[in-house]
């Protein structure tokens, strides 16, 4: 099927630009940093996470401790992350698929939440944001970025 092409100058009618996706949140980071908000919280979005070192040093740069939904996005500089195990819900959803091949519907299988979970807590980043992290809370932590 031949690929269908927008109207000239679609994107200044709409006023917007096409762009690479950090692009399109970078100005939007910059505003949200400048505000009076004393934390943040970054989701799992899928743009954002494609440009994970750049959005984390935007973040830094803001000088506000923040939080990230996996690992990874403690580990490339945010604050702390706390979530689900992936590994884990894998194997699981492995199981699950199992029992469905093995015969059992679906529909009578029991919903199951998540049980294990992953803390990382960045001391770097905690150190340049002059925040001390409890020791009680550094025990909790999976994995601790010094």
């Amino acid at each position: 099927m031949p690929c269908k092409r927008w109207p000239p100058g679609w994107a200044l009618r709409l006023s917007t630009t096409i762009s690479a996706p950090l692009t399109i949140w970078t100005a939007p980071l910059r505003q949200a940093f400048a505000t009076r908000v004393s934390a943040f919280y970054i989701s799992g979005e899928p743009l954002l996470s494609a440009s994970m070192s750049r959005v984390a040093n935007l973040v830094m740069a803001s000088g506000k401790p923040s939080v990230g939904l996996s690992p990874d996005w403690g580990r490339a500089g945010l604050l702390m992350s706390y979530a689900t195990d992936a590994i884990d819900g894998v194997r699981h959803a492995g199981i699950y698929a199992g029992k469905i091949l093995h015969g059992a519907k679906p529909g009578d299988l029991p919903i199951e939440q998540a049980s294990r979970f992953t803390f990382v807590i960045n001391l770097k980043t905690a150190k340049a944001l002059g925040i001390t992290v409890p020791s009680t809370l550094l025990a909790l932590a999976d994995e601790v970025i010094e």
